[in-house]
């Protein structure tokens, strides 16, 4: 083998071995996903807590709570909810924070208002352990069957309920947060719907009905557990 050859060789081995290197680099400066750690996330979670989309802890973990957000505000601005930020989607993260606001806002408030008028034709129907239906609901059952109406996605079990979504800390409750309380039981045990002005919507086995309640109600503050923000659908 002659030495140019060789040089030959070498200089194509290096180009491999430089090529991969940029190829296990890539999902972080390419594309951000599930799995993902590190400062870029922390960047990507200050984004989407600027416009209203991510309540959690700026941990730099791409996790659940993170896509959610990202899927929330790729549906609002019109891009494909994949849960994946790659250049489009951070294209219009970093766009102003006004118009992304604005758009976000628009669109959560017709959302709320349709979730908030189909739980409110309920008022009155009568709570039955177990009910899923208007002839009578338990707190989760009426929670599940409201906002399937509305066309979003939500588990039958309260469990499974709490999980969903994102928290929400009492004091940035908007309309449309589920909202739970320990009740008979350690944990979340009680569920309903955040109306706004300070009451909430629920099925109350002590009304024996559908019926409005304040939050700030003695009881209900000191039962508090959390409350969620679930995606629009």
């Amino acid at each position: 083998m002659n030495i140019r050859r060789f040089l030959l060789i070498v200089a194509f081995a290096a180009a491999l071995a430089g090529s991969s290197r940029t190829a296990a680099a890539a999902p972080t400066t390419a594309a951000l996903k599930v799995g993902h750690r590190g400062p870029a996330v922390v960047s990507l979670q200050q984004m989407l807590t600027d416009r209203g989309y991510y309540t959690a802890k700026l941990d730099g973990v791409f996790g659940a709570q993170t896509k959610t957000a990202v899927i929330i505000f790729q549906k609002e601005a019109g891009l494909a909810p994949d849960g994946i930020v790659g250049p489009r989607t951070l294209a219009a993260l970093r766009g102003p924070v006004e118009s992304s606001r604005g758009l976000a806002s628009t669109a959560a408030s017709a959302a709320a208002s349709r979730l908030l008028e189909t739980a409110k034709r309920f008022l009155g129907t009568k709570y039955v352990w177990g009910g899923t239906t208007p002839r009578g609901f338990d707190c989760s059952g009426f929670v599940y069957h409201v906002l399937n109406a509305c066309g979003i996605d939500l588990p039958r079990c309260l469990d499974e309920q709490f999980t969903h979504g994102t928290p929400v800390s009492r004091n940035d409750l908007q309309a449309g947060d589920l909202v739970f309380f320990t009740t008979y039981k350690a944990g979340p045990s009680h569920v309903g719907i955040y109306l706004g002005d300070g009451t909430f919507i629920h099925a109350s086995s002590a009304r024996k009905q559908v019926t409005v309640t304040p939050i700030d109600k003695a009881y209900y503050v000191k039962n508090w557990v959390g409350a969620r923000r679930i995606p629009s659908g």
